[in-house]
């Protein structure tokens, strides 16, 4: 029998209840909070498919991301559209942050994938 052990640092991560935090090089460092953002994911949990949908005015070129509960980045897209669905199916259970990088900052919202 293998063991595994990970080390995380956690370090960059700072999560509250309404939003997360996350700060890297190379990314915005601003979050927005997610009451505030109006950005929708659903339907949460899913098993198959997601839908993101920004406010009607939010037409200008985002970053996409999917990242798994160890900040890994599973998807990734670009899209100037105010609803965006993204392929899930592949995914395992568990919770996932979606993650928009755009001109004015970072909104991160979170969903479930759960095939049941």
């Amino acid at each position: 029998m293998q063991f595994y052990s990970y080390n995380i640092d956690l370090s960059e991560w700072h999560l509250t209840q309404d939003y997360i935090f996350y700060y890297s090089e190379g990314r915005p460092t601003r979050t927005v909070d997610n009451s505030i953002s109006n950005l929708s994911v659903f339907p949460n949990p899913a098993s198959k498919m997601i839908t993101i949908e920004f406010p009607s005015s939010s037409a200008e070129n985002k970053t996409i991301e999917i990242l798994d509960p160890y900040g890994k980045v599973v998807s990734s897209t670009q899209s100037s559209s105010s609803i965006v669905e993204i392929n899930i199916s592949e995914f395992s259970n568990g919770i996932y942050f979606v993650h928009v990088l755009y001109e004015k900052g970072v909104i991160t919202n979170k969903f479930i994938k759960s095939d049941h």
